[in-house]
C-alpha cells in the first residue's frame, strides 16, 4: 500500500512541475509566436501588394484565389495559417 501512495505523490509532484514550467514558459513562447506571426506578416506584405493599374479584366477573368492567394499565404505563413486553421476547429 505505502508504494501506490508514493506512486500517487510523485503523479502529484510531477503534475505540479508540469503546471509549473507551463506557467513560467508561456509568456516566452507567447513572445515567441508573436515574433514569428509578425516575422510572416512583414513576409507576407508583397502578396497583398497590388496597385489598380495591377487590375486588368485578363485578371480578374483568371483569378484563381486557391492559386493567386491561399497556396502563396500557405507557403508564406505557415505558423499563422496553423493557428488560424486550428481556431477555425474550435468553433
Amino acid at each position: 500500500m505505502k508504494q501506490g501512495t508514493c506512486a500517487i505523490s510523485e503523479c502529484v509532484r510531477h503534475r505540479q512541475a508540469s503546471e509549473q514550467l507551463h506557467i513560467s514558459l508561456q509568456p516566452l513562447a507567447t513572445a515567441i509566436v508573436i515574433d514569428e506571426v509578425d516575422a510572416e506578416m512583414e513576409a507576407a506584405k508583397n502578396i497583398f501588394r497590388m496597385s489598380s493599374k495591377d487590375v486588368t479584366p485578363e485578371l480578374l477573368l483568371l483569378f484563381d484565389l486557391d492559386t493567386s492567394l491561399t497556396k502563396l499565404l500557405q507557403e508564406t505563413t505557415p505558423l499563422l495559417c496553423c493557428i488560424l486553421l486550428l481556431a477555425m476547429q474550435t468553433v
